[in-house]
C-alpha cells in the first residue's frame, strides 16, 4: 500500500512549519541562545534542518540509538510535504551510514528502499546522500539545531490538538488528545479511534510514541505502530510519525493546540 500522494496539500504548511519551528535554524557552530547549554555528543545524534541538490527542504531528527525520522517537502515547494525516511544508522568519527532506509512517499512514488552515507560535525552540520539504487544519488546538507538539547516534559505536550491525520491511503481531519500523565486518545472524521501513550525520551526534545487502533473501521484494524513526537519551539503545534514492526504501514498526525476560551470552549492557538 502507499501513502497517498493527496496527504501533501493537507499536511504541507503545518508540518513543515512545526519542524522548522521546533528545529530554528541554529547557527553554524552549533550554538543558540535558547539552548540548554548541554554539550553535543559525538554520534551524529541531534535534530537537523536543510535541503538536497533537487530543491527539497528537509529536516530530521537523528536518534541517540541510531533510529532516525526526516521529513522531506516537494522539489522546490517547502509548503508541501514530499514524504518521510525512518531508518537505523550507524556514526562515529565524522561518518555515518545506513542500510536500512524506508522512504514513505506522498507524491505517488509508494514505499522505497533507501541507503543513506555522509559526514558530519558533532553538533554543528551534515551532508550525505541518499541512494535509491537507481539513477543520481540525491545530496543534501544540513544543520544542526541546539534547541534538541532541552528536554521536553509532558506538562508541556499535555493539551488537545486538532489537525490531519495521514495512513496509508488515506487522510482525514483527526484530533489528538494527552493526558498530564501521557495517555493518548484520538480520532479521526471517519470514526476510527485510537489510544496510546507519550513519554519524554531522556534529556532531549523528543518524545517517544506508541498508538494502537480500535479495529472496526479503522484501516489499520487494531494494530500498534511506535515512533515519536515532538512540539514546535512555541510549543503549540504537535508532529507525530509511527510505524509498524514492518515498517510498511503507519501514520502521521499534525496538529494545532486548542487553548480554553473565555466562554469555556476552545479555539485553535
Amino acid at each position: 500500500m502507499i501513502w497517498e500522494n493527496k496527504i501533501r496539500t493537507a499536511l504541507g504548511m503545518v508540518a513543515l512549519s512545526a519542524l522548522a519551528a521546533c528545529g530554528g535554524g541554529g547557527d553554524g557552530d552549533g550554538t543558540d541562545e535558547s539552548a540548554s547549554g548541554s554539550t553535543p555528543v559525538a554520534t551524529a545524534e541531534g535534530l537537523y534542518t536543510g535541503t538536497t541538490d533537487i530543491g527539497q527542504s528537509m529536516t530530521g531528527l537523528m536518534l541517540d540509538n541510531g533510529n532516525y525520522w526526516v521529513l522531506y517537502s516537494e522539489p522546490n515547494n517547502s509548503a508541501a510535504v514530499g514524504g518521510v525516511i525512518q531508518g537505523t544508522s550507524n556514526s562515529s568519527s565524522g561518518t555515518f551510514t545506513s542500510s536500512d532506509g524506508r522512504d514513505f512517499n506522498f507524491e505517488g512514488l509508494g514505499i522505497n528502499n533507501v541507503s543513506i552515507a555522509g559526514t558530519y560535525a558533532a553538533g554543528q552540520s551534515i551532508a550525505g546522500k541518499l541512494d535509491y539504487g537507481r539513477g543520481q544519488p540525491t545530496a543534501f546538507t544540513g544543520t544542526y539545531d541546539a534547541r534538541y538539547t532541552q528536554p521536553a516534559t509532558l506538562a508541556a505536550i499535555a493539551g488537545s490538538y486538532s489537525g490531519q491525520s495521514a495512513t496509508a491511503g488515506e487522510n482525514e481531519p483527526a484530533s489528538f488528545t494527552v493526558s498530564p500523565t501521557g495517555s493518548v486518545s484520538g480520532v479521526g472524521a471517519t470514526g476510527c479511534r485510537f489510544t496510546g501513550n507519550v513519554s519524554p525520551r531522556g534529556t532531549v526534545a523528543v518524545y517517544d510514541l506508541s498508538l494502537s487502533f480500535l479495529g472496526g473501521i479503522c484501516e489499520q484494524g487494531s494494530a500498534t505502530i511506535n515512533g515519536v513526537a515532538y512540539l514546535d519551539a512555541d510549543g503549540k503545534r504537535l508532529f507525530a510519525a509511527a510505524l509498524d514492526a514492518s515498517r510498511s504501514n503507519g501514520a502521521v498526525f499534525v496538529g494545532a493546540k486548542e487553548a480554553a476560551a473565555t466562554n469555556g470552549g476552545s479555539h485553535i492557538q
